[in-house]
């Protein structure tokens, strides 16, 4: 992705060109602040320090702290927005160049990640390699979902060697374990199948392992149960 010619024009010649025409507006600036007039006498400090520099760091936000803006709102708003704008451009500039390395980075909280192939669109498996690729770049396992016979081609094909088949149809939320036993005959040896949805007692684990399931996904059944731990292990009997 880095090789592409215009994304590394934007990333880093195009930041390059937006750092320089910082550094020439802010030393325009200054040069038209140091021409201006300086009174000949200046009245005794009076105060103390700490309140006189509190007070300075303050007033961008006190719009009536200072004579010009005290008058014209307009001005104060103008002054906030330009350097608003200014600090955002500058943290951009520096941050930008190094957006890449931060998404390539190894992901340190997360293990693993579910694709469902449902959801690639229009790019069917060119999508889902993608994806795959860049997860399992990161270090990821990655479990990618089917729930048909065309969405489990895409997925092997994308390189998957971790199925998982729902058995919930995502179009109309019908459960049928029929759907794990009609796909497990088309997972090829060294991938491993794991059954989604619809898992509600130890029956149907038995059911599903003579399938060819070697793991299951089980949600709903457990968020039901009072005592999850309880409800796990009647699963998990005999299993």
């Amino acid at each position: 992705m880095t090789d592409d010619p215009l994304r590394q024009f934007v990333l880093y010649e195009l930041q390059t060109i937006a750092l320089t025409i910082l550094v020439v507006l802010y030393a325009i600036k200054i040069w038209k602040l140091m021409k201006l007039p300086v009174p000949a006498e200046l009245p005794p400090a009076r105060g103390s320090l700490p309140r006189a520099v509190a007070t300075s760091y303050a007033s961008p936000f006190l719009p009536w702290s200072m004579g010009s803006t005290r008058k014209n709102l307009g001005h104060w708003v103008a002054f906030i927005l330009y350097h608003l704008g200014i600090l955002t451009a500058i943290a951009a500039t520096f941050t930008i160049p190094f957006a890449p390395q931060i998404m390539t980075a190894p992901v340190r909280w997360v293990t693993a990640v579910l694709i469902v192939a449902a959801f690639a669109g229009a790019g069917g498996i060119e999508r889902l390699t993608a994806l795959h690729q860049r997860a399992s770049g990161l270090g990821l396992d990655v479990l990618v979902e089917v729930h048909d016979e065309a969405e489990l081609e895409a997925a092997l094909g994308a390189g998957a060697d971790l199925v998982g088949i729902n058995n919930r149809n995502l179009e109309t939320f019908e459960v049928d374990l029929a759907t794990t036993e009609r796909l497990a005959g088309r997972i090829p040896q060294g991938v491993v199948l794991v059954a989604e949805s619809g898992i509600f007692t130890n029956d149907d684990i038995g059911r599903l392992e003579r399938a060819g399931a070697g793991a299951f996904l089980v949600g709903e059944a457990l968020m039901r149960e009072p005592d999850v731990g309880a409800a796990l292990r009647s699963l998990r009997r005999n299993s």
